[in-house]
């Protein structure tokens, strides 16, 4: 009897044992999703909470948006200024969502509502992706977050964000169909490339890569599995790039090709500082040391086993993958500054290819314990990380942004924005601070005509200069008008400049958080004409008055 009690004990406690065993395990799998799922959500909360969404170029493509949806229903005063490009090309599609939500939502509600899209489009790409080469990988999804806050998004560069995740879904896809053969595959991937075409041309580019690598190596690839729909796949994507190639201008190629610039470029991709943006200056050394680690890790780990695969003649889809955005990584440096009208299209394309690494390393596994252990944890510290300096980087910019939405411009008048050095995080070297264009969403709320428009003369923009309109281009270069703080700069220095501009314009608004607003705006307007100057914390407006 005792024997008898003495077994079913053990009995019940190995039970035990195993029932915490699995339980532990269960644990271990849910831990890293749903501390990754947790950090998104209090992203997207933060997203929908501020008072206004503090980029780069952001407030421009917000003020071209509400001029296209004026365009589109006959207004007049639009009308006089701006004429259409091209409504349909690359681009059109971040523009046109915008003009649509503002049917329906104020034109800060909608960039903000645009931009929670863009996030959201990015994860889910790259968790769709990174589940179609190893659907029990939970490693990776720690690194989500951070590769997707990065640089491109905190410049303004919504639409290539939106690309990118775009892309990340086109991955997706063209593995599902390469595996099952399948229709529906074919279908997504075709919208997906209907969805790039319409966004930015520069993902597609590295989707064309993968295809050019793929098939070099088809020989030593599986054979997909629906021969007939693979050959359709890769129809679709080479035709994908034909509308990106008619609308780019090639005249600028060999114009932007420089050296001194590519030195400067390749700094900052091989420093990681296109994809650290979001940080504080306190970790800002340490955040950026753990990102360089994950793709020199990413890199050393997928590329171990290539070689030897090479030599078998055994590639697969992960390494050509891997290929592609070792490719991309190594030459985007050395790519000429604007592809397509998109400058410092080869940063964008560096801080692409960090999340493609994490779809290529998704398909091999990860051997050593210790390692991947190290590895999950860093990408769980650094998405932490990213959750907590998003907000600590944009509040003070968004604060000053929703401010200058109520600034006291006039309405339907035509205005200049200016800003100085002393602009939150913003340089003439760089030219794009989160505070950068910043008072151009009071434009858009107030239909005013910014007179500095920016880009007109460039070919991906949807909107050009109607002809008999006044804007500054005939007597200011393109740089200049490109750069408020450039702009700024060559007003004060010049008296028949700062003459000529008060003359054609009815107010200015003036940007600078660390100075005198009020007082520096004067010295950029010819004292000549009567003004009416008001200053808040961190910008002035001055209006001038009717004689």
């Amino acid at each position: 009897m005792e024997i008898e009690l003495q077994e079913n004990s053990s009995i019940a406690t190995s039970c035990n044992s195993s029932e915490v065993r699995r339980a532990l395990s269960r644990f271990r799998r849910l831990a890293v999703p749903c501390l990754v799922a947790g950090a998104f959500a209090s992203v997207l909360i933060f997203l929908l909470r501020q008072p206004a969404i503090s980029s780069g170029d952001g407030p421009v493509h917000l003020y071209y948006s509400a001029v296209i949806r004026a365009l589109l229903i006959g207004d007049p005063w639009y009308g006089h200024w701006y004429a259409f490009r091209h409504l349909i090309q690359p681009y059109s599609l971040y523009y046109l969502l915008l003009a649509l939500m503002q049917e329906i939502a104020s034109p800060a509600a909608a960039e903000k509502t645009l931009v929670t899209l863009t996030v959201l489009v990015c994860w889910t790409g790259l968790l769709r992706a990174i589940r179609a080469f190893r659907p029990e990988t939970t490693a990776m999804y720690a690194w989500i977050l951070p590769l997707i806050l990065t640089w491109s998004l905190a410049g303004g560069f919504y639409n290539f964000c939106l690309a990118s995740g775009f892309l990340f879904h086109a991955i997706a896809s063209w593995v599902s169909l390469r595996r099952s053969g399948a229709w529906p595959a074919l279908v997504t991937l075709s919208a997906c490339l209907v969805l790039l075409v319409l966004s930015h041309p520069v993902p597609l580019l590295l989707l064309a890569g993968y295809l050019v690598l793929e098939t070099l190596f088809s020989r030593w690839m599986p054979a997909p599995a629906n021969r007939h729909l693979q050959f359709i796949a890769r129809f679709a994507v080479l035709a994908a790039l034909v509308t990106p190639a008619l609308v780019y201008d090639r005249s600028r190629l060999g114009s932007e090709i420089s050296l001194a610039f590519h030195k400067m470029t390749a700094l900052f991709v091989y420093t990681g500082q296109c994809v650290d943006f979001f940080t504080f200056a306190g970790i800002h050394v340490p955040y950026r040391v753990a990102l360089l680690g994950f793709p020199l890790f990413a890199l050393a780990h997928v590329l171990s086993g290539i070689f030897a695969r090479l030599r078998s003649r055994a590639v697969d889809e992960g390494d050509v993958l891997a290929l592609t955005a070792m490719v991309l990584l190594f030459t985007c440096s050395f790519l000429p500054t604007q592809i397509n009208g998109a400058l410092n299209a080869e940063r964008r394309l560096a801080a692409l290819a960090w999340p493609v690494l994490l779809i290529a390393l998704a398909s091999r596994s990860l051997q050593d314990k210790m390692g991947r252990r190290i590895f999950t944890a860093t990408g769980c510290a650094m998405t932490l990380a990213a959750a907590v300096a998003l907000p600590g980087s944009l509040t003070p910019d968004a604060q000053l942004m929703a401010d200058l939405d109520r600034a006291p411009l006039p309405v339907f008048r035509v205005g200049i924005f200016l800003e100085s050095n002393a602009g939150l995080n913003s340089t003439p070297a760089t030219g794009y601070g989160l505070a950068y264009w910043a008072g151009v969403h009071s434009f858009a709320a107030r239909h005013d005509i910014l007179l500095n428009s920016p880009w007109l003369n460039e070919t991906h923009i949807p909107l050009r200069e109607q002809t008999g309109s006044a804007f500054l281009e005939d007597i200011i270069d393109r740089k200049t008008i490109n750069t408020p703080v450039r702009f700024y700069d060559a007003l004060t220095s010049s008296d028949s400049l700062r003459t000529e501009i008060s003359r054609r314009i009815d107010f200015a608004v003036f940007v600078d958080p660390g100075n005198s607003p009020a007082e520096g705006l004067r010295a950029a307007l010819d004292p000549h004409f009567s003004w009416s100057c008001s200053s808040r914390e961190g910008y002035a407006v001055c209006t001038k008055n009717q004689l």
